[in-house]
């Protein structure tokens, strides 16, 4: 497996350099991905994901659901975030996550393994997060 200078692990998954190398961290705006989703009779299913840089963090502002074809999405997002910042602290604010399903709670045992931070702010998220949290304790 690749590794980066640090020690931390390379991504593996193809990267396009006329996206990844754009370093979109350094504007003031934020960066903005929606994902959305119809389906018959349950309408628009949508996550908004803001990465925002300041001050040595990255931040990663989830809006929405933490659920089915949104979370390679987000760990697109995860990844390319942790490669073009290797040296910043890496923040998954799940305040305005509404709803995880199992492969949303992978995902965030992942970016908790890797030593980044989650960030809770509703009931769900904060017994999501102390679930994933309690279950690194253990082992």
């Amino acid at each position: 497996m690749p590794r980066f200078a640090n020690g931390r692990a390379a991504p593996t998954f193809p990267i396009d350099p006329r996206r990844i190398f754009v370093n979109h961290y350094q504007h003031p705006a934020d960066i903005r991905v929606r994902t959305a989703r119809g389906g018959k009779g349950r309408g628009l299913l949508m996550l908004t994901i803001t990465v925002q840089a300041d001050h040595g963090i990255v931040r990663l502002r989830l809006e929405g659901r933490l659920a089915g074809l949104h979370v390679p999405e987000v760990e697109r997002s995860w990844r390319i975030a942790r490669f073009n910042q290797p040296r910043h602290q890496i923040v998954l604010d799940l305040a305005a996550v509404s709803f995880v399903d199992a492969l949303g709670k992978e995902l965030l045992r992942q970016v908790h393994r890797n030593g980044d931070t989650l960030l809770a702010g509703g009931a769900m998220t904060e017994a999501v997060v102390d679930e994933i949290t309690r279950e690194a304790v253990q082992f």
